[in-house]
């Protein structure tokens, strides 16, 4: 699966329709090809290539149909780096890690 950056207006946005050129000699996003999008905020969201073309140059226009916004973790098993942990899942094991050694502290304080 393929990463691909775009700039989308409001409207792009509201229409869930976007449009990615990519220059030549780069990957491609062929039609049906699933995709993710990362917007001008850093905001990822699924897309699906609905149609390419491409002009003399080599250069292709997608258009994209955008469907939901993505979460970070998601991302990255999309693309296949599911063993890079993220910094959100980071702090989230480092959070689990001290509620379990606060459950582990209460617990003993009930021992003695």
């Amino acid at each position: 699966m393929q990463l691909v950056h775009i700039t989308l207006t409001a409207l792009q946005r509201r229409n869930r329709v976007a449009f990615a050129v990519t220059p030549l000699g780069s990957p491609s996003p062929e039609t049906g090809e699933h995709v993710v999008v990362q917007d001008q905020s850093g905001a990822f969201f699924g897309a699906v290539c609905v149609d390419s073309a491409y002009d003399a140059d080599g250069r292709g226009t997608h258009r994209l149909r955008l469907g939901a916004a993505l979460p970070e973790i998601l991302v990255e098993r999309r693309l296949g780096r599911h063993d890079v942990p993220s910094p959100a899942a980071e702090a989230l094991h480092a959070q689990v890690e001290q509620y379990l050694t606060e459950a582990a502290a209460f617990q003993a304080s009930f021992a003695e």
